[in-house]
């Protein structure tokens, strides 16, 4: 974000799910007060990442029932690339050559959040469990869907992932991105699996379906860590885990 000249930053949200406008206000004003809480906190601890966001924090909200009603994050994907594009054309007209070439690698231009009725169910988990133990950390998180246009390496082959986890020291995890009883012997590890093999994902069964739920109190990190580069396989958990503490799952709330 430093030398891009962009006035504002943080990601662009889609509002996904209608019908109940107390609770959609309500995980909005949650999300904002987690983030809020995270600027300043880093603030007071001087680091220098958040005093360039505390300035220029920006929430830009997408609202519109009659497209965004229920819509896949491949509709999401197709209309923040829409809306970015249209964000760079205005810039361009205003800035450097130079400058322009820092937007391609600034997160709010890369990715974009949504709010499908996972997401606003996990308010009413987290509140309810919160309660319910009186500890912060107790309950499951609240989470937002982080989407990524164009996401990194979404058709890669399930051997190259495998040996992506075992780099990362992912043992704990299958290579199908869900949590296995036992650590994979070596041999094992290195078996390619069918594409076909994943659960499908409003309808993709591939590793990699171009998003992933994070919890709202690790939105500002997660901002931070996309900067430049491609960073998203990485991160990427597949749904339903839940980046950074992957122990929960989303939509899975009725059991918890």
């Amino acid at each position: 974000m430093v030398g891009s000249g962009l006035a504002c930053c943080g990601f662009v949200l889609f509002r996904c799910v209608y019908g109940d406008d107390d609770a959609w206000a309500r995980f909005l004003d949650t999300m904002k007060q987690c983030v809020r809480a995270h600027v300043q906190r880093d603030a007071v601890a001087g680091q220098a990442f958040a005093r360039y966001v505390e300035p220029a924090l920006a929430w830009t909200v997408i609202e519109d029932e009659t497209t965004l009603a229920n819509a896949t994050k491949e509709q999401v994907r197709e209309r923040f690339v829409a809306w970015r594009d249209e964000q760079l054309r205005d810039s361009a007209r205003h800035v450097s050559v130079a400058q322009a070439g820092f937007y391609n690698d600034l997160p709010r231009f890369i990715y974009c959040l949504c709010v499908d009725q996972a997401c606003l169910d996990s308010l009413g988990v987290y509140r309810a469990r919160e309660d319910q133990l009186g500890v912060y950390e107790a309950g499951p998180p609240v989470t937002v869907a982080l989407v990524a246009s164009p996401w990194a390496r979404p058709f890669a082959s399930l051997a190259d992932l495998q040996k992506q986890d075992k780099w990362l020291g992912w043992g704990a995890f299958s290579s199908r991105g869900q949590p296995s009883d036992d650590d994979e012997d070596d041999e094992n590890d290195e078996e390619e699996v069918a594409e076909d093999e994943f659960l499908p994902i409003e309808s993709s069964t591939f590793y990699d379906v171009g998003w992933m739920y994070i919890e709202v109190k690790s939105l500002v990190g997660t901002y931070d860590i996309l900067h430049g580069g491609d960073k998203w396989e990485h991160y990427y958990l597949r749904p339903p885990l839940v980046y950074p503490r992957h122990q929960f799952r989303r939509p899975a709330l009725d059991s918890l």
